[in-house]
């Protein structure tokens, strides 16, 4: 029990991420008695809303690898969360992950984005897990009893929060003597044997042992047993010390042999097959350990973005360039609806790269990049699958005999004003001296895909997702060391898969791909912006009505990570007595300010506009 307390006092330090993430890579390890736990289902009379996908398109959107591997299945199956005290895989949703049906193509049931892939190079052919672009890019609203999934729409995942339970709950099993035993059998029950009873991983455990093992946890499952097991006790505190890298199995074997009540039996040579299987598959996946430690460390040292937002160029910086940051920007995830028409990408327009891109944002969501050979788990002919999945999205029709028919007559109302010219007065918040005198309307800033820039001053919202960008990296810009690490990547990539550089070159849209800092934010068309809320490039207004207000009635708190719709103001419920989260606009990062563009209509003319909008 020492070393427990001692692991437990460890948390906080940066050397204790580095333990917690072994168990993230452990693996599944025999098999005994089958373990499957069940996956959330999905809700009853889903609705898929039409945005361009064919049935087996949506099925390619969701569930194709782009190789951005966390770790394998396996620990979505078999360790506990520690909030639920159920397996992760039964209690996604909690995170804001959209539950789906057991497919041919979803074998084990999970979650929207969760998307298998056997590494190429991995030594152990196991299945791994991690998420694909509709993991965050495909979303749900509910209203009234209606359940509607949209491909292409924000989704309101929360991977921070989901990456801190994670980390919470290996705390809680690996501090736990009784949890460690329960953990590895789990572990153990979720691969069965092979026909000749043999584990066919690098290694064997024999049938003998498996059944040590499982009756041990049998015995550990009831409390009235544990005191009288000091057996499995000495074993779950050894797993525990071996897995979070304190101990080795000849160490935990010494102490073994030195207490008679173990001696030379048959019980210790299966306790120390036991110890080396588990040693022997940490120290075989220890290379994929660097990732999740930097992660999730960057994670629990920076403010909670809540669902829906994330902070992908701060975690970059610190997978990518392996360089400490604190996560200050974080982005309200972007609808993607006709996304091939965009010539520049991200809230501030900084590369027109797809490929480039798409890689920087696997390396973000965990794929493995070896730091030396630059070989990673990315799978580029599977990203041009995804590619060309997104090329398809279209903006979805406002389903009037869900929502409530669209008030016509006041949308034309909406539409004028929507079209209206006006001239920005000198020292006006709107627009700021950037725009003063000029003659704009709605559409004029909201006119093409491609997007136009503003500046900080003309906008006026939160400056950090623009103003992080330009920091350097190193001795040079962000976005030069962007690309520059990026194509040492993607050359591998294509080496390992065999693409001509003919190939690569269809498949990059925008030629020659560039990357540039702008310290500025875009504005795109707002087709289908109904279905994008909250918003502003921080997810910092809950709803459209809202956005049209003057920033300082704009609410300052609000519930966020709630599906359920409200067709009046155009966005989530923010009133619940249960908020999954609290989002504060006085947090670092998440201003409510700026875009006082139309927040000086009356009332009516406000509704208006907002009824206009859910036409587009």
């Amino acid at each position: 029990m020492k070393r427990a307390a001692h692991f437990l006092e460890l948390h906080g330090s940066y050397s204790f991420y580095r333990a917690v993430a072994v168990v993230l890579v452990l693996l599944p390890f025999l098999g005994c008695r089958p373990y499957d736990p069940e996956p959330t289902p999905p809700p009853a009379g889903l609705i898929e809303l039409d945005v361009g996908l064919t049935e087996a398109e949506r099925a390619a959107w969701r569930w194709t690898s782009e190789g951005s591997d966390l770790f394998p299945v396996a620990i979505l199956r078999a360790l506990n969360d520690v909030h639920t005290g159920k397996p992760f895989i039964e209690g996604m949703d909690r995170y804001g992950f959209l539950p789906s049906a057991v497919s041919a193509e979803n074998p084990y049931g999970l979650p929207v984005g969760w998307a298998i892939n056997v590494p190429e190079f991995d030594l152990l052919d196991l299945d791994y897990v991690g998420v694909n672009c509709s993991g965050c890019h495909t979303g749900q609203i509910d209203y009234q009893g209606a359940s509607m999934r949209i491909d292409g729409a924000p989704n309101m995942a929360n991977i921070e929060a989901f990456g801190v339970a994670v980390k919470d709950s290996v705390i809680a099993t690996l501090a736990d003597p009784v949890q460690a035993l329960l953990f590895v059998s789990r572990l153990v029950r979720l691969e069965p044997p092979e026909a000749d009873g043999t584990q066919t991983f690098n290694g064997a455990l024999d049938d003998d042992t498996r059944a040590f093992l499982e009756q041990k946890a049998e015995r550990m499952s009831d409390p009235t047993m544990e005191s009288a097991d000091p057996i499995a006790f000495e074993m779950g505190e050894s797993f525990g010390a071996i897995l979070r890298g304190e101990s080795e199995p000849e160490q935990e074997a010494a102490e073994l042999t030195a207490q008679e009540a173990f001696g030379a039996t048959e019980a210790f040579g299966h306790i120390r097959d036991l110890y080396d299987f588990v040693a022997k598959y940490r120290a075989l996946l220890e290379n994929r350990l660097q990732l999740a430690i930097r992660a999730i460390y960057a994670i629990e040292t920076s403010p909670k973005p809540g669902p829906g937002r994330d902070d992908p160029w701060g975690i970059i910086r610190n997978l990518l360039f392996r360089t400490p940051t604190e996560l200050t920007a974080p982005t309200s995830i972007p609808h993607l609806y006709y996304a091939r028409e965009y010539g520049w990408y991200h809230a501030d327009g900084n590369t027109n790269s797809v490929m480039e891109r798409d890689i920087a944002q696997a390396v973000a969501l965990g794929a493995f990049v070896d730091a030396d050979t630059h070989q990673s788990t990315l799978l580029p002919r599977r990203i041009w699958v995804l590619e060309d999945m997104l090329a398809k999205l279209t903006s979805p029709a406002w389903p009037e005999d869900i929502l409530g028919t669209i008030d016509q007559d006041l949308a034309a109302r909406g539409d004028e004003l929507f079209h209206r010219k006006m001239t920005v007065p000198s020292g006006s918040a709107m627009g700021g001296s950037a725009m003063a005198g000029a003659t704009v309307s709605c559409a004029d800033c909201h006119a093409a895909w491609q997007g136009q820039l503003f500046t900080l001053d003309a906008i006026g919202t939160d400056p950090n997702r623009a103003e992080n960008f330009l920091r350097p990296q190193g001795d040079e810009d962000f976005w030069v060391a962007i690309p520059r690490a990026v194509k040492k990547i993607e050359a591998v990539a294509f080496e390992i898969s065999d693409i001509s550089p003919e190939e690569a070159r269809e498949h990059e849209y925008n030629y020659p791909p560039e990357w540039r800092g702008t310290g500025k934010y875009i504005a795109r068309r707002l087709d289908g912006v109904w279905s994008t809320a909250p918003y502003l490039h921080n997810g910092s207004v809950p709803n459209l009505h809202d956005l049209l207000l003057p920033p300082d009635q704009r609410p300052t708190t609000f519930a966020l990570g709630d599906r359920n719709y409200d067709p009046k103001k155009v966005g989530y419920v923010t009133e619940t007595d249960d908020p999954i989260f609290v989002f504060d606009t006085t947090a670092n990062g998440s201003a409510n300010s700026g875009h006082v563009f139309g927040t000086d209509l009356s009332e009516e003319d406000r509704w208006a506009l907002v009824e206009y909008l859910k036409t587009l």
